[in-house]
Parts: C-alpha cells; sequence; structure tokens
C-alpha cells in the first residue's frame, strides 16, 4: 500500500487538494533547527507543497496510487529542513525522471530524490512472511510486525526468545529486519472487583481526566486478565504485569497476564476483617445489588476502604467510570 509518513513529532494528515505552481524563493516554511519546527510550520509546509507533490504524480502516473511500483515518499525534518524526501525502486525510468524534473523546478531544496535501499514490494513480502511465520509461533502477548519506510527495514515487535530472534536474523539479516524483543511490564495496579469464565477484571482506583482532550473528566483504566493465578480473589488489590506490545482498543480491556502480585491486604488494629474481605462482604451485600450492580453499565470502582473502629465496621467507597458520584456501602467487622 502506499503510504506517505510524516517524520516529525507532530503526525498532520495527507491533503488531497491540488495545488498552484510557486516559485521555491516564496517558501513560506523556515530553515530552523528541529526545536524550532512546530506544528504551524508543518501545516504551512504541507498547505503549500503536498497538492504539488500529488498534481505533478497525477499527471504523470494518472494517479497517486499508481505511484506505488515506482517508490514511496514522507515528509522530513531529520535535516533541520523540511522537505519531501522520495525513496525511488525505478529511478532510471521515464516516469520518475519527469516528475524529477517537475518537482525540482518547483520545490528545489524542498524535494530530495534518493534511491532504495530495499525496495518496498521486497519489504511487503518479507512483512507478509513474518507476519505468517509468527502466527505459528503462538506468542504470548501482543506483537506487530510493520514496515519503516525511513529505516527502509521490517521492523518486529514481539516477546520472543533469543532462539527465535536468531532464527529471524539469521533468514532476512540485519539490512533488512530490525527485531525489538517485548518486555514484561506493570499494566495496572488495582482492584479485583469481578470474575468470569477464568478471568478477572481489574480497576485501577486513580482517576485520569482527558477533558481537556475532549475525552472523559472521570476515566478509570480498567481490564480483563487471564492467566491467573488460583489464588487471585474479588476483593484483593494486585499489581499485573503483562507483555509489552499492541493492546485491545476495547473498554473495559482484554488481555493476559504474564505475573500477578497480590498486594497484602491491610487489617487494621484492632479488626477482624482484612481489606479484601470487607470488599467481598460489601460487593456481595444486598446494597450493592441493588443500588450498585442493578445499575447499567455499571463499572465498580473502589475508591476507598476504611476501618471505622468506634463503630466497629467498615466503609467501602464505590464510584463508576464516568462520574464523581460515590456510593458508600457499610459492612460489619464480622467474619
Amino acid at each position: 500500500m502506499f503510504k506517505l509518513i510524516l517524520c516529525c513529532t507532530v503526525v498532520v494528515g495527507m491533503l488531497t487538494a491540488c495545488g498552484v505552481k510557486t516559485e521555491p524563493s516564496k517558501v513560506v516554511t523556515k530553515n530552523v533547527s528541529n526545536a524550532e519546527i512546530d506544528f504551524e510550520d508543518h501545516v504551512a509546509f504541507e498547505h503549500k507543497y503536498l497538492p504539488i507533490v500529488e498534481k505533478a504524480i497525477r499527471e504523470i502516473f494518472s494517479d497517486v496510487s499508481m505511484f506505488e511500483k515506482f517508490g514511496v515518499y514522507y515528509i522530513s525534518d531529520s535535516e533541520k529542513i523540511l522537505k519531501i524526501i522520495f525513496l525511488l525502486d525505478q529511478p532510471n525510468s521515464k516516469e520518475v525522471k519527469k516528475l524529477k524534473t517537475v518537482l525540482e523546478a518547483e520545490m528545489g531544496d524542498y524535494v530530495e530524490f534518493r534511491v532504495s535501499k530495499n525496495p518496498q514490494e521486497k519489504l511487503n513480502n518479507i512483512q507478509n512472511e513474518i507476519t505468517n511465520t509468527l502466527n505459528g509461533m503462538k506468542l504470548r502477548g501482543g506483537w506487530s510486525v510493520s514496515s519503516d519506510i525511513m529505516k527502509q527495514k521490517v521492523v518486529v515487535e514481539a516477546h520472543l526468545t533469543e532462539e527465535q530472534r536468531s532464527q529471524l536474523m539469521n533468514q532476512y539479516g540485519a539490512d533488512l529486519v530490525e527485531v525489538k524483543i517485548s518486555g514484561v511490564v506493570t499494566a495496572m495496579v488495582g482492584y479485583v472487583v469481578r470474575e468470569k469464565d477464568g478471568k478477572i477484571l481489574v480497576v485501577d482506583p486513580n482517576v485520569q481526566d482527558y477533558g481537556a482532550q475532549g475525552g472523559e473528566s472521570f476515566h478509570y483504566t480498567a481490564s480483563w486478565y487471564s492467566n491467573v493465578p488460583l489464588d487471585v480473589k474479588v476483593g484483593q488489590k494486585i499489581e499485573v504485569k503483562v507483555i509489552e506490545g499492541p493492546t485491545t482498543s476495547q473498554y473495559p480491556g482484554d488481555s493476559s497476564a504474564e505475573n500477578v502480585i497480590i498486594i497484602p491486604s491491610i487489617i487494621p488494629d484492632n479488626a477482624k476483617l482484612l481489606e479484601e474481605e470487607a470488599i467481598r462482604k460489601a460487593l456481595a451485600s444486598n446494597e450493592y445489588q441493588q443500588s450498585i450492580a442493578a445499575a447499567d453499565g455499571w463499572l465498580p470502582v473502589i475508591k476507598e476502604a476504611k476501618y471505622n473502629e468506634m463503630q466497629k465496621n467498615w466503609t467501602i467507597d464505590f464510584t463508576n467510570e464516568s462520574t464523581d458520584q460515590v456510593v458508600s456501602i457499610d459492612v460489619e467487622d464480622k467474619p
């Protein structure tokens, strides 16, 4: 598939409008250091030069997608100046030579043509081969295989053994493939609030505010986890470790645990119940079943469990995704 990549920290979508011929001397972008190239510079550059590139490609190749077998191009700021770089698989074709003549005349130093070290078609074939190989390995955790146009390599990210990594490198070589071995990282620290079909639902009690980005103001990270030890129970606070890599975008998430650490439950002075036992009593109470569990779409978030020595009871504070409403349930401090 034809791709346009913006080599910078701010990614801007590809524009499709036709442009008007302009002279290089009237460039609106700046020759500045990487630290000074900002969002406005990239937008101005795209508005000025992408229409010129696309217009020339359409006139010579009939359609932008028809350029795919000849090479790829991307916007780069890696040399302290914004420019469009072409990586050519067929540099000597008459169509490419004509394109080079047209764009160099219109864009000057803001376009550069290079010969591909590894043709994109070859990289695509290797990407498909490695994908099929990894599918057969039944790897743990998420993994990805992608084509990095700027590096001109296929990049593999997966939880591989050294033997599996060596197998790929010996087959394809370092010039064609880069392998990144995924490690084990902490995915979440939270309370187990549900258990179903061998999986547990874990919810982080710490709220995240995405309101400024147009998201929810009260968001709690939550995910189902499989492959958990049998001694993990609802009410416990745990740390879940997973293999780093691509994850599902669904909410709550769904992943396989690589390691689960049970955080020792608190038992206050003079209390008879552990914190996790008090939480389980609250979750099993009629009040919970009638007021919280009965609510449509309710995702229980355990905000706090506190022991009241004077009353000889526990108060468990629950809240829900997308709200700051707190529901408190009291349970007796009795086993």
